[in-house]
């Protein structure tokens, strides 16, 4: 409906669908709805539009206002990551995934500290598979850590770790032309991790959860890494290269391998796009898990 509509503005009585909504639905019905209202209000999917020319209005009753704000909150979240997602590679680079992230976690709420691993330190530390898969690029790869304590009383702690390979070619295991269409998007499991953080810390949930989002490109050149090269992972396994485009397991294993040793997590989530078969089996509905 939102994306097909015509006309710059638009105005949504939320009143209209929550008023005879099972209060169970409720929490969905305006998470949805607010979602595709703040997507119409930038239209951040073309970088071509001006977003000032276009306005989305909510009304609603002051009753929902708690509902009301902690969707738009989660909206927030969801926009800032479709941004990062579909941001080509030369707009939203390591550096600059880097830079709008933790200027976007900034300052929101003070059990909110954000950490972050280059090179040199990776180094030391051990997290090798992450720097061999990003030996091609001429950027520094990055390990972002975000720490999110703001329940002391419980001894849940879930780990979230995101793949963010910002283009993958393949490698030296070089993708078919086609198949290169849409790697931009191969970080996507990390701008999913940015916007579910953003929209714990803003909404204040008692929660407590850190991310982990390993940032490298998987590209060429002379000092690329190459199939039946042998690297010693952060958890101390040697792993011998066969394919170079399953670079998405190698840095999910170093940054889960690192969340596991030091933190104590209850349970731990990996979001990521790991392979084109997914989309074979599953569609563009679907997801995987």
């Amino acid at each position: 409906m939102f994306f097909t509509y015509k006309e710059k503005n638009l105005t949504i009585d939320l009143n209209t669908f929550l008023k005879y909504c099972p209060p169970k639905y409720a929490k969905n019905i305006c998470n949805i709805i607010l979602n595709k209202a703040v997507l119409f209000n930038e239209k951040i999917l073309s970088f071509k539009t001006n977003a000032t020319n276009y306005e989305s209005n909510i009304i609603f009753s002051p009753t929902y206002k708690p509902l009301v704000d902690e969707a738009y909150t989660l909206a927030c979240g969801t926009k800032f990551a479709k941004y990062l997602q579909v941001a080509p590679s030369n707009v939203v680079n390591i550096i600059e995934f880097v830079h709008l992230t933790n200027q976007k976690l900034q300052k929101i709420n003070k059990n909110l500290k954000i950490k972050i691993l280059g090179k040199n330190k990776m180094a030391k530390k051990g997290l090798n598979l992450i720097l061999a898969v990003n030996k091609g690029s001429n950027e520094e790869a990055k390990l972002l850590l975000v720490e999110y304590k703001n329940n002391p009383k419980s001894n849940e702690n879930v780990g979230l770790v995101g793949k963010g390979v910002v283009f993958d070619a393949g490698g030296y295991c070089l993708k078919p032309s086609p198949y290169l269409i849409g790697m931009n998007q191969d970080m996507t499991g990390a701008a999913a991790v940015v916007g579910t953080i953003f929209s714990l810390a803003k909404n204040n949930k008692k929660v407590n959860v850190v991310c982990a989002i390993p940032l490298v490109k998987n590209l060429i050149n002379q000092n690329s890494y190459i199939v039946h090269d042998i690297y010693q992972a952060y958890n101390k396994k040697n792993v011998e290269i066969l394919n170079t485009d399953a670079e998405g397991r190698l840095i999910l294993a170093d940054a889960i391998a690192y969340l596991s040793k030091n933190y104590k997590l209850s349970k731990l989530v990996s979001i990521s796009t790991l392979t084109g078969l997914s989309a074979r089996y599953f569609g563009d509905i679907n997801t995987p898990y």
